[in-house]
């Protein structure tokens, strides 16, 4: 599934899906619980089943969700490292 719209913030929560986040335009910030310092990024990669809190405000995003048992869902998850995966402006 995949959606754009106004940027918005979340209370800590997960998916099933891997989530992809994106910013068109503004500042993303994303962490994996609100102990977490907040990482500043163009667009974030969060694995299934992961918590995380995502603040867009003042931004338009885009938003992708893939199924983790789908071709792309298990692509994605043989290339991640981490969790909460930063993807570079580049």
């Amino acid at each position: 599934m995949i959606v754009w719209g106004p940027g918005f913030t979340t209370a800590g929560h997960r998916h099933h899906c891997f989530q992809l986040v994106m910013v068109m335009h503004g500042t993303l910030l994303v962490r994996g619980g609100s102990k977490d310092a907040w990482m500043k990024c163009g667009a974030v990669l969060v694995r299934p089943e992961v918590a995380h809190e995502i603040d867009a405000r003042d931004s338009t995003v885009l938003i992708v969700f893939v199924d983790p048992e789908s071709e792309l869902g298990t692509a994605l998850g043989d290339r991640l490292d981490g969790d909460i995966s930063r993807i570079s402006d580049g």
